[in-house]
C-alpha cells in the first residue's frame, strides 16, 4: 500500500546533468545490493545514510553530491528498472527512489534488508529479518507477489538470473538457496572446519557467522559470502597459540593464526553459470598484516567482512572490512579446486586497501572505476583496478600487500554532533588503539552486532553467557553484565575495552560518548502476533501464579534487580522489551526457543501451564 510520495517526482533534472533515467545500460556491476548504488550508465552513485535517514547522490562526471530525505533507517539500495529501491527497515518500508529524489514510499514487511532486483526491474526479491520471511515482489506495481519462510533473521540476497536467489542470514548457519521456479527452500551447509596450519591434520571448528551482503560473479559462476568465523571459547587458547585466555587479544607478532575472530570470504561455486545449488564453499582468508600511513607497526586487518564484491573482469574478489577501514582484495580461486592451503585458510595473494571510515559495500560504474562506500564517515574512495590487479596476479600465494588508496570525499557534512560521531566510532572501529588491541580484530559491533546480538554463546572464565542486545534505550536497565552489577553503560565499556578487548585508554568522556551512541539504536520492530494470542499471553502474563511480572514489570519488563535462580550466582533480570529477536535465552543460552525457556521450572509458574497456554504467553512476549 502507499504510505507517502514526495512532491518530486521522477521527471526533473539533476543539477549539471541531463536526466539519465531511461537511458540504455551500458554497464552493470554485478555486486548484489548493497549499501550503494550505481545508475545503468554510470553516471550517478548513490548510497544510504542511515542515521540521517538520507540517500546521498554522487555525480561521477562533476564530483558534486546532494542528499535527500528518504526514510526511517534506509538499509540497502539496489537498481529497479529505470529507478532504484531502497529499503527503510525503520519504517518497515520501501521506498522508491531517482537520483533526483524520493518517488513513493510503501509498506513492506517487518525490518527489511536486503533487496536485490532482475534485470529487467518487474520482479525483486526483499529479505524480511524481522520476522523471519523472504517476499517477491511486483517492481512494476510496487506490490507483495509471494514469499518464503526463512528463519534466524534473513539480511542479504543475491539473485542469479536464471531463477535462484540466495539468502544469508544474521543468526543462522547455513546459506539459503530458493529455487524460484521450483518454489522450494534449500540449506547449504558452510564450511565449519578450517585448516590452522602447514601440517596441521586435525582442523579445528569454529562457528561461522554470515556478516554481510553476498555477491555473484560477473559470470554469474561463482558466489562469494561473508563469513567470520568465531572460537567462542575463551577459557583456554587450546591451539598452541599465545592467545590471552579471556581476552580476544593474541599477544603474537604475526597474524598467521586463527585467534578468536577469522574473516573470511566463503567462495561457491555455481554450475556453469546456470544457477541452481551452489557447490561446497572453500574459505579464502581475510586476515593481512600491513603498514598502515607509515608507521612501520604491522596493523592487523581482520575485522568482520560487511560485503563481497568482484571487479567488473571477475578475476579479483573485494571484501569490505567494516571495522578497520579497509578493503581485502584477493585473487579469485575456484571452489572446486581450493586455493592451496599453506596458511591458516586457504589463502590466496591479498592486497589490503586502505578506505573510509566503515567500509560497508562496494560498486563499480565502469571498468575502469569503482567506489568503496564508508558508511560510519559517509564517505566514498575511488577503486581503479588497474593500479593494484598486478599487484595481486604477480605475487605468490599467502602475500599481503598494502596500498595507499586514493583519498576518500564526503558524502554529506550533515553529522549526528561531535559525542555521537566519536561514540559511533569506537562502537564500529576494530583498530582504534584506544579501544581495542589492533590484533584482536573486534570491535563493540563484532559481538553486538548492528547494536543488538550475535546470537552467541560465550565460553568465559566465569561460565557460559550469551550476548545481551543493546537494542532501545539500553541504559534505562542498569545494572549491567549478567552477574557483575556494573551500574552504567559506559563503566561496562571501559571494563570491556580494558580487560578484554585490549585497548590501551579508553578515556571516561570517550566512554560517555559510546554510551550515548548505544542509546541511539533503535528498538526492535516487533512482527504482527495473533490479536487474541496476545491478549490471553497477557493475562497469563500479570497472573500471580504465573508471576512473570514480578520480575518483569512493565514498563521496561525488567525489576532491575538480581536473583539467584539458577545456582550460587545472582543473574541480573534482562528486560524482555524486544525479546523475540534475541535467542538462544537465559544467560547461559541454555534455551533456543520461548517455548522451551517457558518450560523451565526457575520460570516462576510458566512451566504449570498447558501446552497451549504457553504458545499464548511467547506470542505475548514476541509482541512486547
Amino acid at each position: 500500500m502507499l504510505i507517502g510520495i514526495s512532491l518530486f517526482l521522477a521527471c526533473g533534472e539533476v543539477p549539471g546533468e541531463s536526466s539519465v533515467l531511461g537511458t540504455s545500460p551500458v554497464f552493470r556491476a554485478q555486486t548484489g545490493h548493497g549499501t550503494v548504488a550505481s545508475t545503468s550508465d554510470g553516471a550517478f552513485v548513490l548510497a544510504v545514510l542511515p542515521t540521517l535517514d538520507q540517500v546521498a547522490v554522487f555525480d561521477v562526471e562533476t564530483w558534486e553530491t546532494w542528499t535527500f530525505w528518504v526514510g526511517e533507517g534506509p538499509a540497502r539500495i539496489t537498481r529497479i528498472g529505470e529507478h532504484f529501491g531502497v529499503t527503510l527497515r525503520g519504517g518497515d518500508a520501501v521506498a522508491l527512489v531517482a537520483p533526483q529524489g524520493l518517488i513513493s514510499t510503501h509498506e513492506a514487511c517487518v525490518e527489511p534488508v536486503g533487496i536485490e532486483a532482475n534485470e529487467g526491474g518487474d520482479l525483486f526479491y526483499l529479505a524480511c529479518s524481522g520476522q523471519d520471511e523472504v517476499q517477491e515482489w511486483d517492481g512494476k506495481e510496487m506490490a507483495s507477489l509471494r514469499s518464503w519462510p526463512v528463519p534466524d533473521q534473513p539480511r542479504w540476497v543475491a539473485l542469479h538470473p536464471q531463477g535462484d536467489l540466495y539468502v544469508g542470514t544474521a543468526m543462522g548457519r547455513e546459506l539459503v538457496w530458493i529455487d524460484l521456479d521450483a518454489d522450494s527452500v534449500v540449506g547449504i551447509d558452510l564450511p565449519e572446519t578450517l585448516n590452522l596450519g602447514e601440517g596441521d591434520d586435525d582442523p579445528v571448528a569454529f562457528t561461522p557467522r554470515m556478516t554481510g551482503d553476498l555477491a555473484l560473479s560477473p559470470g554469474m559462476d561463482q558466489l562469494a559470502v561473508p563469513v567470520l568465523y568465531v572460537d567462542n571459547d575463551l577459557t583456554d587458547p587450546g591451539d598452541g597459540t599465545e592467545a590471552v585466555p579471556g581476552t580476544y587479544v593474541s599477544q603474537e607478532a604475526s597474524v598467521a593464526h586463527r585467534g578468536v575472530f577469522s574473516p573470511a570470504v566463503v567462495t561457491l561455486d555455481v554450475d556453469r553459470g546456470f544457477g541452481g545449488a551452489p557447490s561446497d564453499g572453500q574459505a579464502l582468508s581475510l586476515i593481512s598484516v600491513v603498514d598502515r600511513q607509515g608507521t612501520g607497526r604491522g596493523m592487523t586487518v581482520r575485522s568482520y567482512p560487511s560485503a563481497a564484491a568482484y571487479t567488473p573482469s571477475g578475476g579479483v574478489l573485494l571484501a569490505s572490512i567494516e571495522g578497520a577501514a579497509a578493503l581485502t582484495a584477493l585473487v579469485r580461486g575456484s571452489s572446486a579446486t581450493p586455493a592451496e592451503a599453506s596458511g591458516w585458510f586457504g589463502t590466496q595473494p591479498t592486497l589490503t586497501l586502505p578506505t573510509g571510515d566503515g567500509t560497508a559495500s562496494v560498486v563499480f560504474v565502469s571498468a575502469e572505476l569503482g567506489f568503496a562506500h564508508g558508511q560510519i564517515g559517509r564517505d566514498l574512495t575511488p577503486l581503479r583496478p588497474e593500479l593494484w590487479t598486478e599487484d595481486l596476479t604477480d605475487q605468490r600465494t599467502g602475500v599481503h600487500l598494502g596500498r595507499e588508496a586514493e583519498s576518500s570525499f564526503a558524502l554529506t557534512q550533515e553529522t549526528l554532533g561531535a559525542w555521537l560521531e566519536e561514540g559511533r566510532h569506537l562502537f564500529h572501529t576494530s583498530v582504534d588503539s584506544d579501544i581495542v588491541d589492533h590484533q584482536a580484530g573486534v570491535s563493540c559491533s563484532t559481538c553486538h552486532f548492528e547494536g543488538r546480538t550475535d546470537g552467541l554463546t560465550w565460553a568465559l572464565e566465569n561460565g557460559p553467557r550469551n550476548t545481551p542486545s543493546l537494542a532501545g534505550h539500553v541504559s534505562e536497565t542498569a545494572p549491567f553484565t549478567w552477574a557483575d552489577d556494573v551500574p552504567t553503560v559506559g563503566n561496562e565499556a571501559l571494563l570491556t575495552s580494558d580487560n578484554r578487548m585490549g585497548g590501551s585508554g579508553l578515556g571516561v568522556y570517550q566512554s560517555e560518548f559510546l554510551a550515548l551512541w548505544i542509546d541511539q539504536t533503535p528498538a526492535v520492530s516487533r512482527p504482527a502476533q495473533d490479536a487474541e494470542a496476545v491478549m490471553r499471553g497477557a493475562a497469563l502474563f500479570e497472573r500471580d501464579d504465573v508471576a512473570c511480572a514480578d520480575c518483569h514489570p512493565a514498563p521496561l519488563y525488567t525489576d532491575l534487580e538480581s536473583h539467584a535462580l539458577f545456582g550460587d550466582t545472582a543473574i541480573d533480570t534482562p528486560s524482555l522489551l524486544g525479546v523475540g529477536a534475541t535467542a538462544p535465552y537465559l544467560h547461559d543460552g541454555s534455551s533456543e526457543l520461548l517455548e522451551a525457556l517457558l518450560r523451565r521450572p526457575e520460570m516462576g509458574g510458566s512451566s504449570d501451564l498447558t501446552e497451549a497456554e504457553r504458545e499464548d504467553l511467547a506470542a505475548y512476549l514476541r509482541a512486547l
